[in-house]
Order: structure tokens, then sequence, then C-alpha cells
């Protein structure tokens, strides 16, 4: 699988885009993500951790606009919620875009969410994915993140 980490834009990405959300204040589960998916030959990883970041207001709203840009073109995005941290940002994300995969009309994205045990949130992400998108799988590894991730690409190729 190609990998693109932000605030790169190759001038061409393999499609589908797979969107590993999840980010702030957790381990780099990204690059295990991408270490499991290294031999799968379809699609593109985006990975909106980066390795210089910077808390300059700049480059926190270049890193806030690669992310809403990615997340909008991804028709498949993974979400991890680590045990590290509650995410705040994550959690918006995963209620806009389990809203637009629940409103589309055309092209919804496929999402499947992963819950580290001890995550202090799991009942609230749980019972409000149930309640908007019952189908959402939730899951507990990153294997199957990448399980999911290796079942759903070549829907789209």
């Amino acid at each position: 699988m190609n990998y693109v980490e932000a605030p790169d834009r190759p001038p061409f990405v393999e499609l589908p885009v797979v969107f590993l959300a999840g980010i702030m204040g957790c381990l780099d589960w990204q690059s295990d993500m991408a270490r499991m998916l290294a031999d799968f030959e379809k699609g593109t990883l985006f990975n909106p951790c980066r390795e210089n970041y910077s808390d300059s207001p700049e480059v926190s709203k270049e890193q806030i606009q690669w992310e809403f840009i990615a997340l909008w073109q991804a028709p498949v995005i993974v979400f991890w919620f680590s045990k590290e941290t509650l995410c705040p940002i994550t959690l918006f994300e995963l209620g806009v875009h389990l809203t637009r995969s629940r409103l589309a009309q055309k092209n919804p994205p496929k999402i499947c969410i992963g819950i580290e045990p001890g995550y202090a949130s799991e009942l609230d992400v749980r019972e409000q994915t149930r309640l908007l998108a019952p189908a959402t799988p939730i899951v507990s590894t990153l294997e199957d993140l990448a399980k999911f991730i290796r079942e759903t690409v070549p829907e789209y190729a």
C-alpha cells in the first residue's frame, strides 16, 4: 500500500485513500498499520501524524486543513481510540463522518472504529455509533482494523 504522511500531497495518489484517524496524544499506531499493510498492493494510506510538528498557528492551520481535505476525499476511514487520551478532535471527526456516512446520497465513506481496551470513553463511542450508524463495525485491535482495510479497499479498486 502506498503511504502519505501530512503535510505531503503527492502528485498522484493511488485510489482508494484510507485515512488513519486518531493522532492526538497517542502512540504511533499509524506506523504499525503501515507495516501490517506493506504487502497490500491497493490504495494509499493517509497518515495525519507528521514527523515534525510545531504548535505554531501556521502549522496548526495547515494541519487542520490537510486533515479536513484528506478526510473528505477518503472513501475509507479508520478511527483508532487509544487508551492514552480521549482524542477530542478524533471524537469530533467521528461524529461528522458517521453522520456523513448515514446521510450521503452518493458514495458514503466506509468507516471502521477501533477502540483499545481501557479507552475511557468506550461506552460513549459504542452507544453513539449504535444510535447513529449501527452497521459501523467496532473492533478492539489494530490487526482487526487492518483486516477491515484489506476486505474493504478492493470494493473501490
